[in-house]
């Protein structure tokens, strides 16, 4: 039923009660003011009204609930809509809702990255350390899951904290970019110093040791007693793949003469198929040699998770597994402030 229109039915009623009266008082009024209260307050025209009031009630709460409803379109699996409806009041005629916008399309942008974080604690042995030398804190992992079409993992956020002497120490590591390329035949490494960034390019196959990340830490003023505990390790894992599952561990050796020009360093990038190297050193071995030709390696002195000699990378901590997890990236554009649907 629509609604009463109480304006347009007071001017209906006046112009029907045009004839004069006069009032208690002497002055002439005329019948559409002198019964209109009168009209008003008559019992057909109050249930009238009510029944209007209450049809307009319920026809705005199925308006919110709808909305409210379409609001959990943003959460859909499936692609296309198509938004039409009708509502039956009670004791009332259909009524039909016609929406604006009356379809909406579930689009699938980019997908987010897959992320984890992880945090691989272990310790340092009982060598001190002395002021001037270096901590070459390498990682490295291996991954299963790769797609023949490839991948890219990445670590960022990463960190190493630990406490000696009264110090807190968080380190902050430098990013690594990974990519398993169908097109590469051994792994490669390289250091990008605009974005702080080991760039790693590995075949599809892999490798039992590929190398993740390195941070050459100058020891600071006072050195550092042996023995400290925990290390921890922790950095996000990312890939643009679900699926992707990986195994990371760390090491830690001292050198007492080392460099933080990374490109320099060499960096050994995988354990069994490096470009352009054949020997069995461990992923994260600095193959480089300074500026007088001497071979960085045979810097390497006992301290942190190292004891010298042959010992370039420190020996491992424990391995963890990271699997990034992976959301939905489906899109409904779809906003209950600013869907429109009207009765008729």
């Amino acid at each position: 039923m629509p609604a009463v229109d109480e304006k347009r039915t007071e001017r209906i009623y006046r112009t029907s009660r045009q004839s004069p009266h006069r009032n208690a008082g002497g002055v002439h009024q005329p019948a559409a003011d002198r019964d209109w209260g009168a009209f008003l307050s008559c019992p057909r025209f109050q249930r009238q009204r009510i029944r209007s009031q209450q049809s307009i009630r319920g026809a705005r709460n199925i308006l919110e609930a709808l909305a409210t409803g379409l609001q959990d379109l943003g959460h859909a699996r499936s692609l296309d809509y198509t938004l039409s409806g009708s509502a039956t009041l009670v004791g009332h005629n259909e009524i039909k809702i016609v929406f604006s916008p009356e379809s909406i399309n579930c689009t699938t942008p980019p997908p987010p990255p897959c992320t984890a974080t992880s945090t691989n604690s272990s310790n340092f042995n009982g060598t001190p350390i002395s002021a001037g030398d270096y901590i070459w804190f390498n990682a490295n992992f291996s991954a299963s899951g790769i797609p023949s079409s490839g991948v890219t993992v990445t670590l960022t956020k990463s960190t190493i904290s630990f406490s000696a002497g009264g110090t807190n120490y968080n380190l902050m590591v430098p990013n690594a970019q990974i990519t398993f390329s169908p097109s590469a035949t051994c792994t490669s490494t390289s250091f990008d110093t605009m974005t702080n960034t080991w760039i790693t390019t590995v075949p599809i196959s892999g490798d039992d040791e590929i190398f993740l990340t390195g941070l050459a830490w100058p020891v600071p003023s006072g050195g550092l007693a042996g023995g400290v505990q925990p290390v921890a390790w922790e950095g996000t894992f990312s890939t643009d793949t679900p699926g992707i599952s990986m195994n990371w561990k760390w090491g830690a050796a001292v050198y007492s003469t080392f460099t933080t020009d990374y490109n320099a360093l060499a960096i050994k990038p995988a354990h069994n198929n490096a470009c352009g190297l054949s020997n069995g050193d461990h992923a994260g071995t600095p193959e480089g040699v300074n500026n007088s030709n001497q071979p960085w390696k045979q810097f390497v002195v006992g301290g942190a998770r190292g004891g010298g000699g042959s010992n370039w990378t420190g020996s491992w901590s424990g391995t963890l597994n990271v699997t990034p997890l992976c959301e939905s990236s489906l899109v409904c554009p779809i906003n209950r402030d600013h869907l429109i649907a009207q009765l008729f």
